[in-house]
């Protein structure tokens, strides 16, 4: 049976504070050679402090809460959340953090889910994916809760970690038109992100500088989400002049616009070429594999978590952060067809 912090003050001859000081270091400096005794007394009788009794004396939980975006399908088998995810829990085991999951904070009432939130459990949040009309963040910047966003939306006084959107659909759109596709089609995320909005500002710009007429009917609008995407792929490649390939805003949506294809009888890529954003798992397991634009979501988990630290010790960090973006060529992009 597990002893407590009273019965180790009691073998120490010390008082209980005097022990809590001890392990937690402070916030009152003791003697060294009464923190030894003390220490000696903790390793004979195997104390193992109670994380809920230390966060009274630090007012410090150690654990990290994560929200993401409402994902109204498939919700935590999204492959872009759980690399971002996969980053957080990297950086924070280095830091001997937990992470709690706020798997409904983005989906309840405002009142109860800052309610939530705001009980003690986490020491501050990293946000994956907010939107600019989450209330609940809008909330949370009010109160000056330790935030770090991820993707999608920048919220004011939040420091944002985003990745090079314009360098990566440029490369997305340079390297069809290499394989000489004229006729370039596009099905955007949700325009109210950043994410959304700057992919297809790079397309159109890319586009108009490469001489490339863009028929308004081949640019859908979609919200990054593959359900939603099947519409948009049908209505593009259900046009008689329909274009001979597409850049997508994400891999999930990607993915759905090949399943489309497949359905109307077009192969990838030999009747169309395919690009995805975000170079996730997904893109390596589907048929065909799908080239895609990488950024570095595991890593930019990790700077968010870098970036939170830093926030819970008062540090000064960055407001804005830009990861690099690359292009991956896999087997959904081709030559344009010559028939």
């Amino acid at each position: 049976m597990a002893c407590s912090i009273g019965e180790v003050a009691k073998r120490a001859g010390v008082s209980v504070s005097t022990v809590s000081y001890v392990l937690n270091g402070g916030p009152r400096r003791v003697r060294p050679e009464l923190a030894e005794r003390v220490m000696a007394v903790v390793r004979e009788m195997d104390y193992r402090p109670s994380r809920i009794a230390r966060s009274l004396v630090t007012r410090q939980s150690g654990v990290l809460g994560v929200i993401h975006a409402p994902v109204q399908y498939r919700y935590l088998g999204d492959t872009f959340i759980q690399s971002v995810v996969n980053g957080v829990n990297v950086e924070a085991q280095r830091h001997r953090l937990d992470l709690l999951l706020y798997t409904n904070a983005l989906n309840d009432e405002p009142d109860r889910a800052l309610s939530d939130v705001l009980d003690g459990r986490s020491d501050g949040l990293v946000v994956i994916a907010p939107g600019p009309h989450d209330r609940l963040i809008e909330r949370l910047g009010a109160r000056s809760v330790p935030m770090v966003s991820v993707a999608a939306y920048n919220w004011p006084g939040i420091p944002h970690l985003i990745g090079d959107n314009s360098g990566g659909t440029q490369a997305a759109v340079q390297h069809l038109i290499s394989l000489g596709h004229r006729k370039i089609g596009c099905i955007t995320g949700t325009l109210e992100s950043d994410d959304g909005r700057e992919r297809l500002d790079a397309f159109r710009l890319v586009c108009e500088d490469a001489g490339l007429e863009v028929d308004p009917l081949w640019i859908q609008r979609s919200n990054f989400q593959g359900p939603h995407a099947r519409g948009c792929a049908s209505r593009i490649l259900s046009l008689k002049n329909r274009p001979t390939a597409i850049v997508v805003a994400n891999d999930d949506m990607a993915t759905a616009t090949i399943e489309v294809a497949r359905e109307m009888g077009l192969r990838v890529p030999h009747d169309l070429s395919v690009v995805g954003y975000d170079d996730t798992v997904q893109a390596q397991l589907c048929d065909p594999p799908i080239t895609s634009i990488h950024q570095p979501l595991q890593t930019m988990g990790e700077y968010a978590v870098r970036h939170l630290i830093g926030l819970l010790k008062g540090e000064a960090v960055p407001t804005l952060l830009r990861f690099p973006t690359s292009l991956v060529v896999r087997a959904s992009t081709g030559p344009v067809p010559t028939n």
